[in-house]
């Protein structure tokens, strides 16, 4: 038998912890913790079932930001990840502790450094079945196409299949290839929701997306504007980098300086170094890295009135961020611009600042406002495409909030056919794949 429980927060996006067990043998996928508070994974189901190993799918913080917490009631177990992640998720979690004590002092922090250079790492390339731990089960990492290094996890064991899509990104962008899944059937596929019920991103095609923000770059700067592209470090900054790097090559942006702030450098060197060749052009995001300023708080304290674009930290004008002080600065010259290319909390200033521009648009306005649906998580005609695919027996949605699996849970059932889908809840645990 197959058991599900959720050990982290079942039914929102962040703070994404699985546990997953196949007869007697258990183990954890991911370790999230929301970033901006909150519980750890819950250890205890863990320790009950036994678990034995911990699989990490990626570096984002929500996947990764509770390990150290989760890795105190789990004592000798180790962390198979892909060597792109296990340097990303060292970022992730320097720079979160960094946050945490300048907000909340050393009292405030949710691990020590010392837990997080202590994390034993089980490294493991993409493609290659082996087990967990001597007579576990098999797992093979397979590229998601989310974030560089980022993995789907295929756990085997007694003629049994359960695939862990992690967040996923099934097309290619920019410099990343798309999500390689494996061949068909599983038993049970536990697969992210996030884009389920975004009807904006249905048939929109990635080359129309990245036309349209060029074409609005290169409009913004002609007319001698700055723009603030807000970004995050893990992911969209490197997105953003190799397309407006590729714009300036092909001429359809114009030759000016392209800012990179200090962590998303940090990062996009890690990826550089720890992409695997099938993930995507890691040349040419060198290739970008190098054509790019770094992006000082000396700079942002007083841009250059030079056209330019700033790609700046965090992708919601977080309080104290780079970008927070850009939008600040901005709006002295026309075709100024501020330019979302990503998800934003209704509780961030970014959220608010897109929702006033609204109200003041056309000459009145200070600076242009924009969004652009990026997204590195996979629109629901592809996840309804690959699980198609797939041919599971039983889908469990995760990742989404109630909307999100609402809808994909439909739309999987009416698309699919007979495949059983689950949308499970804080403490339950199903049983699948009965036999």
């Amino acid at each position: 038998m197959i058991r599900y429980r959720s050990l982290g927060a079942a039914g929102v996006m962040g703070a994404s912890a699985h546990l997953v067990s196949i007869g007697d043998a258990a183990v954890v996928l991911d370790a999230g913790r929301d970033p901006r508070g909150g519980g750890a994974p819950e250890v205890g189901p863990a320790q009950r079932a036994g678990a034995r190993a911990v699989v990490l799918s990626h570096a984002h913080l929500d996947h990764s930001g509770g390990l150290p917490i989760l890795l105190r009631g789990l004592p000798g177990v180790r962390v198979t990840a892909t060597p792109a992640t296990r340097a990303l998720v060292d970022l992730a979690l320097a720079d979160h502790l960094r946050r945490c004590r300048s907000q909340a002092g050393a009292s405030g922090l949710p691990f020590s450094d010392a837990e997080r250079r202590a994390i034993p790492w089980a490294e493991r390339a993409f493609g290659r079945a082996a087990p967990l731990w001597p007579g576990g089960p098999d797992c093979t990492l397979l590229p998601a196409g989310h974030l560089t290094g980022a993995a789907g996890v295929l756990i085997e064991m007694a003629g049994r299949r359960v695939f862990y899509s992690g967040d996923v990104h099934l097309a290619s962008r920019a410099w990343q290839a798309g999500a390689r899944w494996p061949a068909g059937p599983v038993d049970v596929l536990v697969v992210e929701s996030t884009q389920g019920g975004n009807a904006a991103l249905d048939g929109l095609e990635q080359a129309t997306l990245e036309a349209a923000l060029l074409t609005a770059l290169a409009d913004a700067l002609r007319r001698g504007g700055r723009v603030l592209l807000p970004v995050f470090a893990f992911g969209k900054a490197q997105e953003m980098l190799v397309l407006l790097h590729r714009g300036r090559i092909q001429g359809t942006l114009p030759q000016v300086p392209i800012y990179l702030s200090g962590l998303a450098r940090a990062v996009t060197r890690a990826c550089v170094a720890g992409a695997d060749p099938g993930e995507g052009d890691a040349d040419l995001l060198a290739a970008a890295l190098r054509s790019c300023r770094p992006l000082t708080a000396a700079v942002a304290a007083q841009p250059p009135v030079e056209p330019a674009v700033f790609l700046a930290g965090s992708g919601m004008l977080g309080d104290g961020s780079l970008s927070n002080g850009l939008a600040e600065r901005l709006g002295t010259r026309a075709g100024d611009a501020v330019f979302f290319v990503g998800y934003l909390d209704p509780e961030t200033p970014g959220f608010e600042l897109r929702a006033s521009a609204r109200d003041t648009e056309g000459p009145d306005a200070r600076f242009t406002v924009r969004s652009f649906p990026f997204t590195a998580h996979a629109a629901r005609q592809d996840v309804v495409a690959a699980v198609r695919a797939l041919a599971p027996r039983e889908v469990v949605l995760v990742h989404g909030d109630g909307a999100a699996r609402e809808h994909l849970a439909e739309r999987l059932v009416r698309e699919t056919g007979a495949v059983r889908v689950h949308r499970p809840v804080p403490g339950e645990t199903l049983a699948l794949a009965e036999r």
